[in-house]
């Protein structure tokens, strides 16, 4: 090591020790210049320390709270303006681990045992011996050398501390709002049916909170009661026969209160009569009220946690957050089908004023689509097919609203012009639905039920299967009732006479099959009607999706 001016830091590496870096640094306190000079002569022969010097107490305590580096004082005890002892106490405010060791000429086990009490290193006695004070020191600094290490490990040992428990706290954050971001990932898709929300509120609690139970239970208003609408991990009679008055038992209370309830450990905090009203005995619950317009509905319960570990307040977080996700899907579901339900009356509203005109043609939609039903069925289609067409077969006429009435009732022929006018009634009433942006399968039915096998149909010219399947059906039923109902310009056709015509126009105008499967179902369907009369086909009435 090289040192370039006394009492300059040597230039060293990272790792070295703190002697290394420093040569070791002596401020001597004593009044007396001879004593200063001797003994600044003895430190820095050899180059062994580096040497500072006070002639009283207050320059020295001046010095060390400026900041200077020293590593030991060496400090007389009798001194004017401030004594040794009261330099001693002095540092020892401002750097505890700083040491001191005492000058005296006068050495007494009483001035020894003062020295110590205060925080002294260690004293020497005049007169001077040069080994003893080069020891002293050396032994003194080396102590303070391995303080000093010592105090740093302790300080990067409380910052690694520190550090793993922010770590810690960071991946718990990190893991907390991982799973809240999946929930409103998962809840946050399109549902069409309450149902379909709580299936999937089963599934985000279970794989979030890690339990094996969980119940949502809804409030019937009449009972003033809690009932289990959905659930995992509950027996059947379990769900089909509880009933919770609101107020009483955990979900009731939980419900009244309008507030999420956490229990670490049933047994302990919970009171007998509770815990006897709990559906299984579990360790561990949590439970949050759901919400609508801020007016409590329902509950949602976890319980029994994989490894009978006990709920915390994280999973209650979680809990919360699920149950807020619920409540919103819930409302939108409830207000979509209130604004849809409202939208569909206005429809078959339409459809019906339309119908009420012309008494020849009252109730055709409801046949029409009772026929087209029974076809379908027999053609195996499934329910959702079944849906599509029942919702298309009531409205497929709606577009004659924007034919005029003295076309729509005319008793003769029409025109040209006037056929023109009423083939639009396909499109007018496609539009009337694809403006609303809802049912995108039933508007291809209803712009698409005149169009024929061989293409010569409207609006499209479609040809056989590129016209969509159901509107096929609709097109069979359609013919059908439109031949056997009565017209200002015709009677109506005799069953076997409309019968004998879909058949010769199998895989011309109609589709074959659908012919085939028409005839199977018709008689039938005919006695039902004749039987039931109008209330069988508004039996059919469709409650769609």
């Amino acid at each position: 090591m090289q040192k370039e001016a006394l009492g300059d830091p040597l230039i060293t590496t990272p790792g070295d020790s703190y002697a290394q870096v420093y040569p070791p640094r002596v401020l001597i306190v004593d009044d007396d210049p001879s004593i200063r000079s001797m003994l600044g002569l003895i430190l820095r022969e050899n180059d062994l320390f580096d040497v500072l010097t006070a002639e009283n107490g207050q320059q020295a305590l001046d010095m060390i709270k400026k900041g200077e580096r020293i590593d030991v004082v060496l400090s007389d005890i009798q001194m004017p303006k401030m004594n040794g002892m009261e330099l001693l106490k002095e540092i020892k405010a401002v750097d505890p681990l700083l040491p001191v060791v005492m000058i005296t000429g006068f050495p007494t086990i009483d001035i020894a045992i003062r020295c110590m009490k205060e925080g002294a290193s260690d004293f020497i006695t005049k007169p001077f011996k040069i080994d003893q004070i080069e020891l002293t020191l050396k032994k003194i600094i080396r102590e303070r050398e391995l303080i000093l290490e010592n105090e740093q490990l302790k300080k990067e040992l409380a910052q690694a501390r520190e550090i793993e428990i922010l770590n810690r706290k960071l991946s718990e954050k990190i893991r907390e709002l991982t799973i809240l971001y999946s929930i409103s990932e998962s809840m946050s898709g399109a549902f069409n049916t309450v149902d379909q929300v709580l299936d999937k509120a089963l599934q985000v609690v279970a794989t979030s909170l890690d339990c094996e139970r969980i119940s949502i239970l809804f409030y019937d208003k009449p009972s003033d009661s809690l009932y289990i609408r959905a659930a995992k991990g509950l027996d059947r009679e379990v769900i089909e026969t509880t009933r919770i008055p609101a107020g009483e038992g955990i979900s009731g209370k939980v419900f009244k209160w309008g507030k999420p309830l956490l229990i670490k450990d049933v047994e302990r905090e919970l009171a007998r009569e509770l815990r006897s009203q709990w559906f299984y005995r579990s360790r561990s619950l949590i439970s949050a009220p759901l919400f609508i317009q801020q007016e409590p509905f329902g509950v949602i319960n976890a319980t029994d946690k994989i490894g009978d570990l006990p709920f915390d307040q994280e999973d209650l977080v979680i809990l919360e957050n699920i149950a807020k996700k619920v409540s919103l899907n819930i409302e939108n579901v409830v207000l979509y089908e209130s604004v849809y339900d409202n939208l569909i009356e206005t429809l078959l509203a339409l459809v019906k004023t339309l119908e009420a005109k012309d008494a020849y043609t009252q109730k055709h939609s409801v046949r029409v689509t009772f026929y087209a039903m029974e076809t379908a069925k027999a053609l195996g289609c499934s329910g959702e097919m079944l849906e599509t067409l029942k919702f298309a077969g009531n409205l497929h006429d709606i577009g004659k609203v924007g034919v005029r009435d003295t076309v729509l009732l005319k008793e003769g022929k029409l025109t040209d012009s006037e056929y023109e006018e009423i083939k639009k009634h396909p499109v007018i009433g496609e539009e009337i639905v694809r403006h609303l942006e809802l049912l995108p399968d039933e508007r291809s039915i209803i712009r698409s039920h005149h169009e024929r096998w061989d293409g010569k149909g409207y609006p499209d010219g479609l040809k056989s299967e590129k016209i969509p399947f159901l509107a096929r059906i609709l097109t069979v039923s359609d013919a059908y009732d439109a031949m056997t109902s009565s017209r200002p310009y015709r009677r109506a056709l005799a069953h076997e006479i409309a019968m004998d015509e879909l058949y010769r126009c199998k895989w011309t105008q109609f589709d074959g099959d659908v012919v085939e499967a028409f005839s199977s179902i018709i008689d039938d369907a005919r006695e039902a009607v004749k039987e039931s009369g109008v209330a069988l086909a508004d039996a059919n009435h469709f409650n769609h999706r």
